[in-house]
């Protein structure tokens, strides 16, 4: 973009940064969803048309399950839980494992 601001006559020529900020960011996006696409073109191939269908649902909904998972984890940090409590209170055997033979 710094060599051709236009992306060779695409875009008008941006005014300030923040239009080439906004070039950028929607070059970006079409990366993004070329990339998207060749991989599910490419699943279609080598595997089926159901496994292609699949990844690009498990893709498209990934972030609303992650934000579903971890929302309550920024305000967990900022109370001072690094581990979550029933990880940290949990018997995990360390006494057992201390009374056996180990191989060096």
């Amino acid at each position: 973009m710094c060599l051709f601001p236009t992306f060779f006559g695409l875009f008008a020529p941006p005014v300030g940064k923040l239009d080439f900020l906004l070039h950028v960011g929607a070059i970006w996006l079409f990366v993004g969803i070329g990339g998207g696409l060749f991989r599910m073109v490419q699943l279609f191939i080598t595997h089926d048309i159901t496994t292609g269908l699949v990844w690009v649902c498990k893709v498209l909904t990934d972030s609303f399950h992650n934000i579903a998972l971890y929302y309550k984890s920024p305000l967990a940090l900022l109370r001072g839980e690094l581990i979550e409590k029933s990880i940290a209170d949990a018997d995990w055997g360390i006494d057992e494992a201390a009374g056996r033979p180990h191989f060096s």
